[in-house]
């Protein structure tokens, strides 16, 4: 587990905050305390995808590639090829 200035949480419990809090910005009465983020979650084609990304955050954390390139290669092993 690390710990330091950017990775306070693990990623078990930032998986968790992600799961918690995505869906009450999809949610009209909820607009107003983070307008920005609801607006731009209103607008996305496939919001699955965001989801997606908050449970494969860091999913390849401390490996020789960075960690985006890794995520991703693990991603699509684990996607079908329409959730890519």
């Amino acid at each position: 587990m690390q710990h330091d200035l950017f990775h306070v949480y693990t990623v078990d419990a930032i998986r968790s905050w992600c799961l918690r809090n995505l869906p009450p910005l999809t949610v009209p009465e909820f607009r107003g305390e983070f307008p920005l983020a609801s607006e731009i979650i209103q607008k996305l084609v496939k919001p699955s995808a965001l989801y997606l990304g908050g449970l494969f955050h860091d999913i390849a954390k401390d490996a020789a590639e960075t960690i985006h390139q890794l995520g991703e290669k693990e991603a699509e092993g684990i996607l079908p090829p329409a959730q890519r």
